[in-house]
């Protein structure tokens, strides 16, 4: 029965078109039998695959980002406004971006100049890092030190160090972008492999999976994911989208 009233429905298309094309067309297709209708279909999808890419391609973004909203809205808290989490920008802005980043992800670095910009030409921008190291332990290694860092109120200014670094990231690194910031290295050291920073990377790779954010960067601005890098353009035409949605 299914299957007849699915056929029903093609053949009732097709006879709008033929109709339109002319009163034989259209009489014609009136003795259409299902293996008519079934050739016919074969032999367009034949012709024509990429109408079915197209579909399949629409279909999987459209159920992730169905997917991605669900999971912004079950980790709404946690995701803009965790304690824990690094904080620039107008903390009471009207829009929120979340960057999940790696330091020895290369794009990160690239990105960065545009996330500086739209932090300068946006006021009403609220900005959070969530430390994604996924690239191997340096990358765990600077993530700890950087939440550490924030720990004593200097988090974005030991990222924009160590973002606009260059080469490996070791501890001689790390120990010498916080020295220059005048941050107390014998607390420093000590809070790097506390409980607290540990669960906060945990939950923030769950997160990650979650918006199935499988690399570095990913950006969240309000209900709208952005995997992988993202222009100033990009960044700051979503910003202003979800700022009208607002109004």
């Amino acid at each position: 029965m299914k299957f007849k009233i699915n056929t029903a429905i093609i053949a009732g298309i097709l006879s709008l078109l033929l109709f339109i094309g002319g009163g034989k067309a259209y009489s014609a297709v009136n003795n259409l039998t299902e293996k008519d209708i079934n050739k016919m279909i074969h032999n367009y999808i034949m012709e024509n695959p990429h109408v079915i890419l197209q579909s399949v391609e629409k279909y999987q973004r459209e159920g992730a980002s169905k997917k991605r909203e669900s999971a912004i809205k079950r980790n709404k808290e946690y995701l803009f406004s965790n304690k824990n989490t690094p904080v620039v920008g107008n903390p009471n802005g009207d829009v929120t971006v979340v960057e999940f980043l790696d330091y020895n992800c290369g794009f990160c670095k690239r990105v960065w100049p545009n996330v500086e910009k739209l932090l300068k030409n946006d006021p009403n921008v609220k900005f959070l890092f969530k430390e994604y190291p996924i690239l191997g332990p340096s990358s765990e290694m600077a993530a700890r030190w950087a939440l550490a860092a924030h720990k004593q109120g200097k988090y974005f200014d030991f990222h924009k160090n160590l973002i606009e670094s260059r080469g490996a990231i070791t501890e001689e690194k790390l120990t010498k972008i916080a020295k220059k910031l005048d941050l107390n290295i014998v607390k420093l050291k000590q809070d790097v492999n506390s409980s607290e920073i540990t669960e906060t990377l945990q939950k923030n790779r769950n997160l990650a999976l979650e918006l199935e954010i499988t690399g570095t960067p990913g950006f969240v601005i309000e209900d709208t994911v952005i995997p992988g890098a993202a222009s100033y353009e990009q960044l700051r035409n979503i910003v202003k989208e979800k700022r009208k949605e607002k109004k």
